[in-house]
């Protein structure tokens, strides 16, 4: 072995561990962390969990306590983890979204035992991979036969399922159409606010009365040929407009907002949206970048109070 590899001290390692991007943790077989490194302690800053996920703070708890707030991916990472340290399975790898203050990314987590130093602890890697995820996404949509669908066909599937298959056969006509033109196309993301707690306080069939409602004004709005809507996730919307610039989509928004805060007592128990706008001119960004821009919109009205709407703003497109 070459005596001068011996000679490096223990502050080089540290710092080539405090250089990378990845975020690594080291815990021990309880979950207890012991070391992170500068990138999972500034990710960690960053959404406000300054408290939480640094030394002496046990990983595994932190986990059980999302599981038990309803998050089901938390609940995934602990249980690999778990089968880790008991020694079932060698690494753990897994994909998952995350929410952060800047928007919603996509980690890899990975946890594999530390290897040459003591079997007593373990490694946890976190990575951003959201470009990645966007970039796969692009692939699979480009892949997609593109097939024109009337705006009359989605309203009338705006509850199906499989809006995914829909919606890749229809975007990209509408997509190239605006890209040759060098007109802007527009996307909105609708949410009905605090929709699992509507649910869970007035029932299911009030549940299923917010979602027609919100189909019903969003079908006033979406009444050309190449207008697409489609449910997106169980309490979400998305309105795509080509040749739409971002005040008209706006005021587009705004005008559904109202409607649904103005629905009569009589007829439905009120309920309200938020909603996130973006658009742009078909050109090296791609369509899941502009999913992307909606999308991180749409977190910024809920954070700033819901009931609002909110367009894209430089940090977000800073931020494709």
């Amino acid at each position: 072995m070459n005596s001068d590899f011996l000679k490096i001290p223990d502050s080089f390692f540290a710092a080539v561990l405090g250089s990378i991007s990845h975020q690594i943790a080291v815990i021990d077989k309880s979950g207890l962390i012991s070391y992170v490194n500068g990138a999972w302690s500034a990710f960690c800053t960053e959404n406000g969990n300054t408290a939480t996920e640094l030394p002496g703070s046990n990983y595994l708890d932190l986990c059980d306590t999302a599981q038990q707030r309803g998050d089901q991916f938390a609940r995934t990472v602990a249980s690999g983890i778990r089968r880790v340290i008991c020694g079932n399975v060698p690494t753990f790898d897994y994909e998952h979204p995350f929410q952060s203050r800047n928007g919603k990314l996509w980690l890899m987590v990975q946890a594999l035992r530390l290897k040459g130093y003591s079997p007593e602890l373990f490694l946890i890697c976190r990575q951003n991979i959201t470009q990645h995820r966007l970039a796969e996404q692009q692939i699979e949509l480009l892949e997609e036969p593109a097939v024109n669908v009337s705006a009359q066909r989605f309203n009338k599937e705006l509850f199906n399922t499989d809006w995914r298959r829909h919606f890749k056969d229809s975007f990209n006509i509408e997509w190239l159409r605006n890209k040759r033109d060098h007109t802007p196309i527009s996307l909105m993301i609708f949410g009905i606010d605090h929709f699992n707690r509507l649910n869970a306080e007035f029932g299911p069939r009030f549940g299923n009365t917010c979602l027609t409602r919100m189909s019903l004004l969003i079908q006033e709005v979406s009444r050309r040929p190449t207008d697409l809507a489609v449910r997106w996730g169980d309490d979400e919307f998305i309105l795509l407009l080509g040749n739409t610039d971002v005040a008209t989509a706006s005021q587009i928004a705004e005008r559904i907002r109202v409607s649904v805060q103005n629905i009569p007592a009589t007829e439905c128990r009120q309920f309200t949206i938020s909603a996130g706008v973006a658009s742009l001119i078909p050109g090296y960004l791609s369509f899941q970048a502009l999913v992307y821009l909606a999308d991180n919109a749409l977190h910024r009205a809920i954070q700033s109070g819901r009931n609002r709407i909110s367009v894209a703003d430089a940090a977000d497109w800073n931020a494709t």
